[in-house]
């Protein structure tokens, strides 16, 4: 809700707004005036009206710009109200994208302001019902193009005494379109605003995105300030969409966020893409934030309080995305490695785990099948090998021979929703008596294990073990 006495110079963008009781943008004066006033890229939905206007006394609404929001499942879209009649309003309506909401019409005018101007452009309107009616018993929309207008039958648009379907809707509006939008999922609609601010900011569902039809490329370019989109992708030097998202083409083009580091991305300007800003090469025996590690989407980063650095790795995709971390082997020798896990179910725990150039995508030879935890435990990572299945891995710890210098581990999405907090990679101890797993059976462990033998805690095979890794080495 805006309103109060006078009102001037605000903006209220990338708000999620759900089941308001009454009014979810209210945009009203009591006494005096309401100017300079924005919302854009906000999410509107379940609530009594998506947007009103309201007023007492002589208020006027000078300069209200509403682009770039999405309004859905509301019990009505727009409405103005009786006690703005014969009030001064400024309105430009540009990039929303109005679906299904209820009342008389998506934009319902049933009593007559003062216009000092009424915009009307590149909206998508996707509805049961027309998208605007003016019973106000004139034209009160002062310039409009380059709507997309969705009905399956029956009138669109009702204005200065005129009903226009999709048979005849370019003669109100030569840049309209008649055409199912081609939204990508509403029945998944987003339920909250994720990314951060300034870089990524988007609706957490691309629901009401499109990628194909009329919608894209056909926008007016409306030029600054209103050349942004919801989900943070600038309309600027390209071809602008129709509706709250851009796209720039018929395929969506690449944006900080979409899961990919692109060409153009780095760790320091898509953080949410490329990862963290990490060295070039990660230490044995460090713990590494999941984060920090290489992404290809749809491997992503997601906000997660219950890791332990505020974010985990996952994918949301079958067989898709990886991340990869870099090590540099101080000392040949034979190293393991543990991940801090969380998964959802059996059918969400497992990656696909390759060092170097294993062909390890695709091959469940190289799965890694996780413990399964709704919180976040240490697991050692382990493969299946060619004669386990996901209920036995062959290789439980895996143990790799690495040499001295770079090696690079690299987890594969398998399963969606398998989360990864953090990593280390340790050398692996050759024999039980290795107790600091340098890789080798120092005098002083083999008088220890000794000891441990005399007192039965070990075997005898498991000595002579040991007694052959002192002399020869592992």
């Amino acid at each position: 809700m805006m309103c109060g006495d006078r009102v001037q110079d605000v903006v209220t963008e990338f708000n999620y707004l759900e089941n308001i009781y009454d009014y979810a943008l209210e945009f009203c004066t009591k006494r005096d005036v309401m100017e300079d006033i924005t919302a854009r890229y906000n999410i509107v939905t379940g609530s009594g009206r998506a947007v009103d206007f309201w007023g007492e006394s002589a208020g006027t609404y000078y300069q209200v710009d509403l682009y770039g929001n999405i309004f859905f499942n509301n019990q009505n879209g727009m409405r103005f109200s009786s006690s703005v009649n014969g009030k001064r309003i400024d309105l430009k309506v540009y990039n929303n994208i109005f679906y299904n909401n209820g009342g008389s019409a998506e934009i319902y005018m049933d009593y007559d302001p003062d216009f000092g101007y009424f915009e009307l452009k590149n909206n998508i309107f996707y509805s049961s019902h027309p998208a605007y009616s003016d019973n106000s018993g004139s034209n009160e929309i002062t310039a409009h193009s380059n709507n997309l207008y969705y009905r399956t039958s029956g009138t669109l648009v009702t204005t200065g005494g005129s009903s226009y379907s999709s048979s005849n809707i370019n003669a109100w509006e030569s840049t309209a379109f008649a055409a199912n939008p081609n939204f990508k999922n509403p029945n998944n609609p987003p339920i909250e605003i994720i990314g951060k601010y300034g870089i990524d900011l988007r609706p957490n569902s691309d629901a009401f995105s499109i990628e194909s039809g009329d919608a894209i490329d056909n926008g007016a370019d409306l030029g600054s300030p209103y050349g942004n989109s919801i989900n943070s992708v600038a309309r600027s030097g390209i071809a602008w969409d129709i509706g709250a998202y851009e796209y720039s083409g018929s395929a969506p083009s690449s944006y900080c966020g979409d899961g990919t580091c692109n060409g153009y991305e780095t760790c320091s300007s898509c953080e949410q893409d490329c990862g963290v800003c990490h060295i070039s090469a990660f230490s044995p025996d460090q713990i590494i934030e999941a984060e920090y590690g290489r992404l290809s989407g749809p491997m992503q980063n997601i906000s997660d309080a219950s890791s332990s650095n505020g974010l985990s790795v996952y994918t949301d995709t079958w067989y898709e995305g990886s991340v990869s971390y870099t090590f540099d082997i101080p000392q040949t020798g034979r190293y393991s490695m543990d991940a801090k896990i969380r998964t959802a179910t059996s059918e969400y725990n497992s990656f696909w785990v390759g060092l170097d150039n294993d062909p390890a995508k695709d091959d469940d030879a190289y799965s890694f099948d996780t413990i399964e935890s709704s919180a976040y435990v240490w697991d050692s990572v382990s493969l299946r090998g060619p004669n386990g299945n996901f209920t036995y891995s062959e290789f439980d710890p895996i143990v790799w021979d690495l040499s001295a210098g770079l090696h690079t581990f690299t987890f594969y999405g398998r399963e969606p929703n398998t989360f990864l907090d953090q990593i280390i990679l340790r050398k692996a101890g050759c024999s039980s008596a290795d107790i600091d797993s340098e890789g080798e059976v120092g005098m002083d462990e083999l008088i220890e294990f000794i000891e441990r033998w005399k007192q039965n805690e070990v075997s005898i095979d498991e000595l002579l073990d040991a007694i052959s890794f002192w002399k020869a080495g592992c």
